[in-house]
């Protein structure tokens, strides 16, 4: 089967042609030079748009910039504790997320954020609303359910299994300020909680896009928390 291609060529140096030659020579098949600038092509477009990695000495001096930032106590736009959290802790989506209009036009890939963001958002909404049951759909919900108010808490993610969850967490409601019903609350629920969540966040969804979202009613919290 033909496919559709357009032909053109292309000059390279000595030099270039010389590091293109290594590379090949150091694949498995040694492929041509036509295939092995394909490779080198379809490699550096899956790259995408280049993300925050400062080097040591630019964290150095972003960490001094803050430090000092934060002794002159400047009264400005940006959060210094923000700034070096992306910085030095390895969370440059925090950026991202506070301060978009820097960030414009780029492609971000950051599904874990996200995803931690979606189950404190589900936490915050199951704990208000069996908060604001009555002491007696409480008493039932208990009965019928087996679901008290410890069921219905967030109790954080595993320091250790899950680490990167853990962190996303910390950085959004302790450094970011968001999410701030859980701030004085530990987050590391020393055993795994991400399956649970997980499917409990698989039975949310559908809920919140249905009640747009108010508080949800005690047989909706028994569906959602049962069996997870």
């Amino acid at each position: 089967m033909q496919q559709n291609s357009e032909r053109f060529e292309m000059r390279l140096d000595l030099h270039t042609l010389q590091r293109l030659d290594k590379w090949r020579a150091d694949q498995p098949d040694l492929p041509s030079r036509a295939a092995a600038i394909r490779r080198l092509m379809d490699a550096g477009l899956s790259m995408g748009q280049p993300s925050f990695r400062p080097s040591v000495s630019e964290k150095l001096i972003i960490a001094m910039l803050c430090e000092l930032y934060r002794h002159l106590e400047m009264d400005g736009g940006l959060n210094s504790r923000i700034i070096e959290e992306a910085s030095s802790g390895g969370h440059p989506w925090a950026l991202r997320w506070e301060y978009p209009p820097l960030f414009e036009g780029t492609v971000v890939e950051e599904d874990t954020a996200l995803e931690v963001a979606d189950i404190l958002e589900m936490w915050w909404t199951i704990e208000l609303s069996y908060d604001r049951l009555s002491k007696e759909e409480q008493v039932k919900l208990e009965t019928n359910a087996g679901i008290t108010r410890e069921n219905t808490q967030f109790r954080g993610f595993d320091g250790n299994e899950e680490s990167t969850h853990y962190h996303v967490a910390r950085v959004l409601i302790c450094v970011m300020e968001r999410f701030q019903f859980f701030k004085e609350r530990g987050l590391n629920s020393h055993s795994p909680s991400l399956p649970r969540y997980r499917k409990i966040l698989a039975r949310y969804k559908p809920m919140k896009q249905q009640n747009r979202m108010g508080d949800l009613t005690s047989e909706q919290i028994a569906e959602i928390i049962r069996g997870a």
